[in-house]
């Protein structure tokens, strides 16, 4: 992560790496973004193996009679769980394209909105609706009988 690599000797401060992309330096802003996406690919990858690994989930320890006995490492199953859930949760934010949920988009023309598309679900059906050539009398919710 960039953190560890700022604080590497001979490297800038994380801060200055800040700096640069936002002032767009000698065009740092592309190649770090770039850098970053890369990085994130990176962690999509190594999710199966943190799920993968079965390394430390079985310890052996020394009981108090002097027995040997291998248990089940609970802990080590929820920290690999906290891992993984937390990769999960962020990488769809940052690669909507490949790891967001799927959503079925319809097209629209243009200038088309929701409203458009509820009058046009609504044209020509009034039942419920009060007349368009009687109004309503706000006090009771009824149509007026103008005759």
């Amino acid at each position: 992560m960039m953190i560890d690599i700022c604080q590497e000797p001979d490297m800038p401060h994380r801060n200055s790496v800040y700096n640069w992309v936002t002032e767009d330096r000698e065009g740092f802003a592309d190649r770090y973004q770039k850098a970053r996406l890369t990085g994130f690919q990176a962690r999509a990858d190594r999710l199966f193996a943190i799920v993968d690994d079965r390394s430390n989930v079985w310890v052996t320890r020394c009981k108090e009679d002097g027995t040997v006995e291998t248990i089940f490492d609970s802990l080590c199953v929820a920290r690999a769980r906290l891992q993984f859930d937390a990769q999960r949760w962020i990488l769809p934010r940052v690669l909507p394209g490949g790891y967001g949920d799927r959503q079925e988009r319809q097209a629209r023309t243009e200038g088309e909105s929701d409203m458009a598309e509820l009058m046009k679900l609504l044209n020509g059906r009034s039942r419920g609706l009060p007349s368009e050539d009687r109004p309503l009398d706000e006090s009771e919710d009824e149509p007026l009988d103008e005759s």
